[in-house]
């Protein structure tokens, strides 16, 4: 008789060292003799971990850093997002005395559920971005993409606008949420609980990863410390998740956010 097959999933968080670590997921999925599906399943032979569900985890990091970075990321790509209406913020120049009003109107439109594009989704909340229905059966859809739905988003081909989330969202649990701060560490925990050997993973190949270094709409957020502060306000979900400080010009805002008491990392 054949052995039954887990899966492992890695949900990819853009800007959350998703390059990094799918090539050490597909290096894991290697080692445990899994079958790749994509760089977010492996269907891994014989009881490596709890056979009653699949093993399921992802990496989080710092949400004004992670938010940022995939906001430039957006404004890089913008054969994504050229077809949208001529008020969407992603229009504005990047001219030195448009950047910060840009990025401001950006935050306005998105916490508006306005459509900024499918490449946006970049700059969505980690913990929406992460937050899906995984299916035990059905159809494998190419690169198990098509098997994740979004419940808080529109559809998975329009992934541009917050909705309203179901009225009973459904019960779903993650085994491991790693910080990317502490990635070396956190994934020798991911390998050990699967069953993999657990080692220092490579060092990061910048040449494979999507940069958003000189960015022409970058700027010094330390500099505006309103705006900081509403992106604290946006991205609240972030903190209250993961447990993130919240950077000093959002301090004291705590109630406002729903944090009862600072968090702690």
């Amino acid at each position: 008789a054949s052995s039954p097959l887990n899966r492992l999933v890695y949900v990819r968080n853009q800007k959350a060292g998703s390059c990094t670590t799918g090539r050490n997921f597909k290096r894991m999925a290697e080692e445990l003799g899994g079958l790749v599906d994509g760089v977010q399943f492996i269907e891994v032979p014989g009881a490596h971990f709890d056979p009653t569900h699949d093993f399921v985890f992802t990496f989080v990091h710092n949400p004004i850093h992670t938010a940022f970075s995939g906001y430039l990321q957006t404004s890089l790509r913008r054969n994504k997002y050229q077809f949208l209406p001529k008020d969407v913020a992603l229009h504005m120049p990047c001219r030195p005395n448009f950047k910060v009003d840009r990025y401001a109107k950006f935050l306005d439109q998105m916490a508006a559920g306005r459509n900024l594009g499918s490449v946006a989704y970049h700059a969505f909340p980690q913990a929406l971005k992460i937050d899906f229905l995984l299916p035990r059966t059905g159809r494998r859809g190419n690169k198990g993409g098509s098997n994740l739905s979004f419940p808080y988003l529109h559809s998975t081909t329009e992934r541009s606008g917050i909705t309203s989330p179901p009225e009973e969202p459904p019960s779903f649990r993650y085994d491991v949420i790693g910080v990317l701060a502490n990635f070396s560490s956190h994934w020798n925990t991911v390998e050990h609980l699967v069953g993999a050997t657990p080692r220092v993973p490579p060092e990061v190949d910048a040449k494979s990863q999507h940069t958003t270094k000189n960015s022409p709409c970058s700027f010094d957020l330390a500099q505006y410390p309103e705006l900081v502060r509403k992106m604290c306000r946006l991205y609240a979900a972030d903190f209250v998740c993961f447990g993130f400080d919240l950077p000093a010009p959002c301090k004291g805002m705590e109630e406002d956010m729903g944090l009862a008491v600072a968090p702690r990392r």
